[in-house]
């Protein structure tokens, strides 16, 4: 696997791609990992600050029942040991009249109330008090608050009061509403018993004391939680229900007793359980004193909510930081990669011969290795600048110099022959052909010395074809026929010199002398191309060029002539050196029809 991510990388992916992933990968693992450890501590962390506050809140709970019921169980104890109600419930009954019997209802009742208040502390509830006498006690049988054993001898909970106080002495019972609900009492409330022994022979009963305390109390005693949908259930041994924080969910509390009597559940820890397709936390709190016991159910979706609001914000601070991880890591990339880009632009366009310095924006003290990278590449296209400038001016000191050997090895020539020329006429006494010969001769060395210069006036070069043309003239008895067609706006431009003449020379000799019959028409006209661009041409009506000619002439220009050879290659590439690569001579010709040849030239400012 590993090898196959690097594989992978080490594909032709685009540099800044390998740049985003080199940051991201990191960056957004080493994320993860912080995000996932620290939602876990803090989730634990969350879960367990949770029970914990409601482990306290049950705590409080248990400790306020069972001070409660400690409470009553003191206060019933102390009444059934007090020397008033043991005188008057164990002395002589014989000669017991009824003035005595008032007296002793009043007395009883005093100390009754005296010891054991009705009304629960800090609370609005007010509790009832029943009294069950030994049948052999003669009064207070009014069934309202005093009864006697046989009005509850067949009760379920007044048997097992009396069945446990003959076996183990147990005096304190706690009796469930359901007891109580089965009885002839049939009230839905908690009760506390307690049975009133002879204390000068304990195997007697002398009365049982029941107080009976409304089960909305204790409901509402055990509902008082700091967190939404919890449960408490207060049961008995038997199971049976003593109080509940929310009667609406008894049928919970029936199918929790399956794991609240399991003894894997009885333990001091939270438990999961599934109830009703529900997850809870269960926990169970034996109160052992009392035989009862506290079972709380905690919905575990209420346990993770929090958890889960903090998971959604650990999510949106992650998904924040990846994104800002990517913004910079893209940011940086692009910093890269961009300037990169810009000097690999550059480097192409050098490929075509467009050398274009990179700007430096950034100051120097900043700069980094691509800056420095940048700056190189600037030095070298100035110095390759400078290098192709040195090379065009050798180029053309290089055609100068062939041209002047060139031109020195031509002019003796046709100046020998001009002046053979002038001697045939001296001898036939031709004075104005003479005279015509010397003035045009004159006219053609004086332009083409023209004190160094190497342009001149169009007209002075039109006016050196004029002086070449009757020359020849001369020589061939006016055979060829000359045709000048420019703009007079035009005759002013600069031009560089040598460039027309040796063009009517070409035309002279291998378009018009090559016809059947000597002779031709030569013409010079110009045509305004484009508003910066001249083109003169130069037609002959001779024998003209095949198609096949034609292609290799104007192929040929665009080689460089290898040979020192004055005439065409030489003119075209006179042009190209001083004009441009797009300034060369085009050659349009049609068998036995004539030749034109093109010839463009940059127009100077004014035209």
């Amino acid at each position: 696997m590993k090898q196959k991510c690097f594989a992978w990388y080490r594909q032709p992916h685009r540099l800044k791609f390998k740049i985003l992933i080199s940051y991201l990968i990191p960056s957004v693992t080493l994320l993860c990992l912080l995000s996932v450890a620290t939602y876990f501590a803090s989730a634990r962390l969350m879960e367990k600050r949770l029970l914990q506050s409601a482990s306290d809140t049950i705590k409080q709970t248990e400790n306020s029942l069972q001070s409660f019921i400690n409470k009553y169980d003191a206060l019933t104890l102390s009444y059934s040991f007090s020397g008033s109600v043991q005188n008057l419930l164990g002395q002589d009954l014989t000669d017991y009249n009824i003035n005595r019997q008032k007296l002793d209802k009043l007395n009883f009742e005093s100390t009754l109330f005296s010891c054991i208040p009705t009304r629960i502390e800090n609370s609005n509830t007010v509790c009832d008090i029943r009294i069950y006498f030994n049948d052999t006690f003669p009064y207070f049988n009014n069934h309202t608050r005093y009864y006697n054993y046989r009005d509850a001898q067949d009760e379920e909970w007044f048997r097992k009061i009396m069945e446990g106080y003959k076996k183990d002495r147990t005096s304190f019972y706690l009796i469930t509403p359901a007891e109580n609900q089965a009885s002839s009492y049939g009230r839905d409330s908690f009760s506390l018993a307690r049975v009133i022994v002879d204390t000068s022979y304990y195997l007697n009963p002398l009365a049982v004391i029941v107080l009976d305390i409304p089960r909305s109390y204790l409901d509402s005693s055990v509902s008082n939680t700091n967190m939404d949908g919890v449960v408490n259930f207060v049961t008995a041994a038997d199971d049976n229900m003593i109080a509940c924080s929310d009667t609406g969910l008894l049928p919970l509390y029936e199918e929790s007793l399956a794991f609240a009597s399991s003894p894997d559940y009885r333990t001091a820890e939270w438990n999961k359980v599934t109830i009703q397709n529900v997850r809870y936390l269960m926990k169970t709190d034996p109160m052992k004193s009392y035989s009862i016991t506290l079972t709380t159910l905690i919905p575990y979706q209420n346990v993770v909510k929090d958890i889960t609001v903090l998971r959604n914000i650990m999510l949106v601070i992650g998904v924040t930081l990846v994104a800002a991880c990517f913004f910079f890591a893209n940011t940086t990339a692009d910093n890269i990669t961009g300037r990169l880009s810009h000097v690999n632009s550059k480097m192409r366009e050098v490929r075509t011969g467009k050398l274009t310095p990179l700007p430096q924006a950034r100051p120097k003290y900043a700069w980094d290795e691509i800056d420095e990278l940048m700056d190189t590449y600037n030095y070298m296209i100035g110095e390759m600048e400078i290098l192709i400038e040195t090379q065009y001016e050798n180029g053309k000191e290089i055609k100068n110099a062939e041209l002047r050997v060139l031109q020195a090895q031509i002019n003796p020539h046709f100046l020998y022959n001009t002046l053979d020329m002038i001697h045939w006429f001296a001898e036939e006494n031709m004075v104005t052909e003479i005279d015509t010969a010397v003035n045009s001769l004159a006219t053609f060395y004086r332009i083409s010395l023209s004190n160094g210069k190497e342009q001149i006036r169009l007209k002075d070069e039109l006016a050196q074809v004029e002086a070449y043309i009757r020359l020849q003239n001369l020589r061939f008895e006016n055979t060829i026929q000359y045709n000048c067609q420019i703009e007079q706006r035009f005759m002013n431009q600069p031009i560089i010199k040598m460039i027309l003449q040796p063009l009517v020379e070409n035309a002279i000799q291998h378009g018009l002398f090559e016809k059947d019959k000597l002779g031709g028409t030569i013409s010079i006209r110009s045509w305004h191309e484009e508003p910066q661009l001249l083109c003169l041409i130069i037609a002959d009506d001779g024998v003209g060029m095949s198609p096949e000619q034609l292609a290799l002439l104007n192929k040929n220009l665009q080689i460089p002539d290898e040979g020192h050879g004055y005439g065409i290659q030489n003119v075209n590439s006179r042009l190209q050196l001083y004009y441009g690569a797009d300034f060369h001579l085009y050659f349009e010709s049609r068998p036995g029809k004539g030749t034109e040849v093109f010839v463009r030239v940059p127009l100077s400012s004014g035209f």
